[in-house]
């Protein structure tokens, strides 16, 4: 590597002119970089517990009200909805889990924790999912602290404008929630390819 790329570098890392050896620079990046996937592992992990809670929160409520038929059915695909979204975590924390686990150069790791993130990007679910995640969730929680059927609440004009207009507020709400995230991690990951790539440059 040339002196003044090399230097370049360590400027970049360090944000000082204080001069590092490229032990000290791997070591420098490796750190950083891990701290994004870990940043991701700790999205994932939220979001795992958030699906779990949702699924723990539509089964009580279907055991409470199992009486309500209609009720009962809007949960049933809440609860679906949910598991959709905690499957699909629990496969993207497995990911990372194993590519920061299995024993290999810190830089093969790393490499593997982008593919892993990248390839989950890629992946729109969140968008598609959140207008009837936020649909069956709206209806859950209001029924659940309401003493009349699911059914009797819809006929209700009053309460049915209600839930129109904050199950329409909650789907794009959701809908812009996950497209700033997605944004903020898709930034983080162009920087984590970027260490990759001085990574291997030195």
């Amino acid at each position: 590597m040339e002196n003044n790329e090399f230097k370049n570098i360590w400027v970049e890392v360090d944000g000082m002119l204080t001069p590092k050896s490229p032990d000290e620079l791997r070591n420098i990046l490796s750190t950083k970089a891990k701290m994004i996937v870990k940043r991701y592992g700790a999205a994932t992990l939220g979001s795992i517990i958030l699906c779990a809670a949702v699924v723990a929160f539509s089964i009580t409520g279907i055991i409470k009200y199992a009486s309500d038929a209609y009720y009962v059915t809007n949960n049933v695909l809440l609860s679906l909805v949910a598991m959709v979204y905690l499957v699909y975590y629990l496969i993207l924390k497995r990911k990372l889990s194993y590519s920061d686990s299995v024993k290999l150069p810190v830089r093969d790791s790393i490499q593997k924790a982008w593919y892993v993130l990248s390839g989950a990007m890629k992946v729109r679910l969140e968008m598609i999912l959140a207008p009837f995640l936020g649909l069956f969730l709206m209806l859950a929680i209001h029924r659940y602290f309401e003493s009349n059927d699911l059914l009797s609440l819809l006929q209700d004009e009053e309460t049915m404008w209600g839930l129109l207009f904050g199950i329409t507020a909650a789907a794009f709400a959701g809908i812009f929630i996950f497209r700033e995230i997605r944004k903020y991690f898709n930034n983080q990951l162009q920087i984590l390819h970027h260490y990759m790539d001085q990574l291997k440059s030195l």
